[in-house]
């Protein structure tokens, strides 16, 4: 059976003025002649209207408002999801552009039918460590694993998104009532798996944020979050649902082996 071809649309989220970055960026894909189709997204400085936000909401249930940084890199994620259904693309990569990229690797990345193989949002990067299970020890090549995460690792640095993640996400999104990498996270909720590609094809540069850039173009104070409500049940659900699927794997993985 001859392999789908499928068609990946790479989105750089970055600031239209952020021109250091952008040649930064450029200069490095085109230093190894990256193959994967990509382009700059305009990153948006405030909320997309079609997103609805109530600072009285992410108080409850984030522990403070919003800081209008946020609400632009919140709104940028969304848009290229936006972007992703309105082309003709299958899946989507998203990176922003404080990243330094494996582009080989993320060439068979974008080589890969995510949605054939049931994967709708894959992370490509995570800021924290995480509890996890191996779904698959060989999943691009014999050196990249698929993990599915099971905590909260944060981040939006890149991942990939199918059309299918993009239109749950959209649906569980409309509302913004925490950070974006916050509500993604949440797959207790909106039931799209965590994954995630290990090692991960890109990095971090220490560099300011988007939204510490817009922070200081606004002189936006930063005002840390309080306790939402209902924490606790937030984390015994998401704790019992991470138990279960741990187990679930575990006994999985035994039948397997016995069955050798």
């Amino acid at each position: 059976m001859a392999t789908k071809v499928v068609r990946t649309q790479a989105f750089v989220i970055s600031l239209d003025d952020a021109h250091q970055r952008r040649t930064r960026f450029a200069d490095r894909a085109r230093a190894v002649e990256a193959k994967v189709d990509w382009t700059f997204f305009d990153a948006h400085r405030g909320l997309d209207p079609r997103l609805a936000y109530e600072p009285a909401l992410a108080q409850t249930h984030y522990g403070r408002a919003l800081r209008q940084g946020e609400l632009g890199c919140y709104s940028s994620h969304v848009g290229t999801w936006r972007a992703l259904l309105e082309g003709d693309a299958d899946q989507c990569i998203v990176l922003e552009d404080d990243v330094i990229v494996d582009w080989r690797t993320l060439e068979l990345v974008a080589q890969n039918d995510f949605a054939g193989r049931g994967h709708h949002y894959v992370r490509l990067y995570c800021r924290r460590p995480s509890q996890f299970v191996v779904l698959d020890p060989k999943y691009l090549n014999n050196s990249t694993s698929l993990l599915r995460l099971l905590g909260k690792p944060y981040g939006t640095q890149g991942y990939v998104m199918t059309r299918t993640g993009a239109e749950r996400m959209l649906e569980v999104c409309s509302t913004v009532v925490r950070p974006i990498d916050d509500q993604m996270d949440r797959f207790w909720e909106h039931g799209v798996p965590n994954l995630a590609i290990f090692p991960p094809p890109i990095l971090e540069e220490a560099v300011p944020s988007m939204i510490g850039q817009m922070r200081l173009e606004t002189g936006e104070k930063i005002v840390q979050a309080g306790r939402p409500a209902g924490a606790w049940k937030d984390a015994l659900h998401r704790s019992s649902l991470a138990m279960g699927i741990t187990l679930q794997h575990k006994l999985k993985r035994r039948l397997q082996k016995l069955r050798r």
